[in-house]
């Protein structure tokens, strides 16, 4: 019998950490869980987002996509 699987969360980093990256600069958190075209459009998105004044919408969604893909 096999035991649990082993979780893909390196475990020194902290599980917070993407989601307070992606408040900062909005795709961070997904660039550090290893997912490069989430991070891409929630950078575009971002800077797109800003030039209308709407940029803080996209800090939002990214922090909140950061924290669902957390591995807990």
């Amino acid at each position: 019998m096999e035991g649990p699987a082993p979780s893909k969360r390196p475990v020194d980093r902290p599980l917070w950490l993407p989601v307070a990256a992606s408040v900062v600069l909005p795709g961070l958190g997904q660039w550090l869980q290893g997912r490069r075209v989430a991070a891409w459009v929630f950078l575009i998105a971002a800077l797109l987002a800003w030039i209308v004044w709407l940029g803080w919408l996209v800090h939002l969604g990214a922090a909140v996509d950061a924290d669902r893909h957390v591995a807990r």
